[in-house]
């Protein structure tokens, strides 16, 4: 289940300001990936019509944000999970995240798009102690 693509853009093309320790504040990254109905994971959920369970997309939220080099091996903190629309094998998926880091930890919110359109809104909290 991991993502193909990841690109790490800046808002408007300008870089963030540096926070404290030198690094951006903020920032935008985007990670697709294609499913196909022989994925394990999709065994049984549901038989005839197979749909991406919601754990899948709170995974793949959190394996760009790894692969954005946010959290650590340490906990991440699911604050805020809408799923919208289904997400079937054979879609195009697209996450669409800000990375925003302050005092306490970093935030993760993030877009899902499933062939352009809405499927979920997910947030996650990654704790200061966990990065």
């Amino acid at each position: 289940m991991m993502l193909t693509a990841l690109t790490v853009a800046e808002p408007d093309g300008r870089p963030e300001p540096p926070g404290a320790a030198g690094e951006p504040v903020a920032r935008h990254v985007r990670g697709t990936v294609v499913l196909t109905a022989a994925e394990p994971f999709l065994r049984g959920h549901y038989p005839g019509l197979p749909v991406v369970p919601g754990f899948g997309l709170v995974q793949y939220v959190h394996e760009l944000a790894a692969a954005a080099a946010v959290p650590g091996p340490g906990r991440a903190e699911l604050t805020r999970a809408r799923f919208l629309s289904p997400v079937r094998p054979g879609d195009e998926i697209a996450v669409d995240a800000r990375i925003q880091r302050d005092h306490d930890g970093a935030r993760v919110c993030a877009q899902v798009h499933a062939n352009d359109r809405l499927a979920a809104e997910i947030t996650l909290f990654y704790p200061r102690e966990a990065l």
